[in-house]
């Protein structure tokens, strides 16, 4: 590129405003890739672990374990 002398303005590269149909298309293709990413982390989110069905105590209800500490 030219250092010195005269260095003719290039006009801004855009072209202007988006056309109505270039704008939706932009909006829907942003919708549909948002809807996307909350799709896939809600199918991949995983509940909190708990106790095999039949083994649920709630707070208080704890049952001796055999072998345990107890007292003979």
């Amino acid at each position: 590129m030219p250092t010195g002398g005269y260095q003719a303005r290039r006009p801004p590269a855009h072209a202007g405003r988006l056309r109505s149909w270039e704008r939706v298309t932009i909006t829907v293709v942003f919708v549909l890739v948002a809807a996307a990413i909350t799709a896939i982390m809600v199918l991949t989110a995983r509940p909190p672990p708990t106790a095999p069905s039949g083994h649920r105590h709630g707070p208080g209800t704890e049952q001796p374990r055999p072998g345990g500490d107890e007292r003979r």
